[in-house]
């Protein structure tokens, strides 16, 4: 069989979806095999790879090379072998990194100001380490926002900019705050096909009314988690019953302006000339 070694092929993309087309044509696709070349030190062939063919106009066809997740990025040297002959190739395998992580959606109650321990599993379906970061940021916000957004802004009375302001408004009183999720442990490099436990704490904001529901994104090694907090009232004996700021300063301007009126009186009173009474006997002349 006759090797066309001076025409070359192209096929690139991640692990499991490397693609180019070759001069081959679609009727004779389905004898197609990719193998690697010589020098890609390997015993001429990938454990597990899978070709799959379709036409890509006259003569032509495109080639779909599906490699393990864990093949590791980087060219390889290799041939397109059909039954008409072959061609070198080279299979460029780029680096992927994508990490399955259950559940990702988790749902915890807990106190404001509380730490509230989550848990999730990590699968590495990519090629190459993914790095598991010790500390998160999740922005709070209150659950169906969205919703409430969409109401405010079908009950403007204007229509128009004035809508997509009431929207913004909405969304806007809804955030809740910005808080931390701390890894207590599995943080740190993730390697292809590792499998790990992740343990963490999430930090719920402070100022969070009982009752209330919050949502915020915890962005796992890539991948997005969704994180809700159903906030519960705190435990009897931590309550703290501090009035607030406006009470405390209107109740000190009030006892101020008393002491003042106090102090003014008593000043006025001081002040104020004593009367004595007349040492004069009444008068006992009558008029004529």
């Amino acid at each position: 069989m006759a090797r066309a070694a001076t025409v070359t092929a192209r096929l690139v993309g991640p692990p499991g979806d490397v693609r180019g087309v070759v001069d081959v044509p679609p009727e004779a696709r389905r004898s197609i095999v990719v193998a690697p070349g010589s020098r890609s030190g390997k015993d001429g062939s990938w454990p597990g790879a899978r070709v799959l063919t379709a036409p890509a106009g006259v003569g032509a066809t495109e080639v779909r090379l599906l490699l393990p997740d864990d093949t590791p990025p980087g060219p390889v040297d290799a041939e397109v072998l059909w039954d008409g002959g072959a061609i070198a190739a080279t299979v460029e395998v780029l680096a992927e990194e994508r990490v399955d992580v259950r559940p990702h959606d988790l749902r915890v109650v807990g106190a404001a100001g509380d730490e509230v321990p989550v848990q999730v599993h990590l699968t590495a379906h990519g090629n190459v380490a993914v790095d598991v970061p010790k500390v998160g940021v999740l922005a709070f916000e209150r659950a169906e926002t969205l919703q409430r957004a969409i109401v405010a802004a079908l009950s403007a009375d204007k229509g128009g900019l004035d809508r997509w302001a009431a929207a913004a408004d909405a969304v806007a009183d809804d955030q809740s705050g910005v808080a931390r999720v701390v890894v207590t442990e599995g943080a740190g490099p993730l390697g292809p096909a590792e499998q790990r436990w992740l343990s963490a704490a999430v930090h719920v904001p402070t100022g969070l009314e009982p009752g209330s529901s919050h949502v915020a994104t915890w962005l796992v090694a890539g991948t997005r988690v969704r994180v809700q907090v159903d906030v519960a009232a705190p435990p009897p004996g931590e309550e703290t019953s501090v009035p607030p700021a406006p009470a405390r300063s209107r109740r000190a301007s009030t006892g101020s302006t008393g002491a003042a009126t106090r102090s003014s009186s008593r000043s006025t009173s001081s002040r104020a000339p004593s009367r004595k009474p007349s040492s004069r006997p009444p008068s006992s002349e009558e008029p004529s």
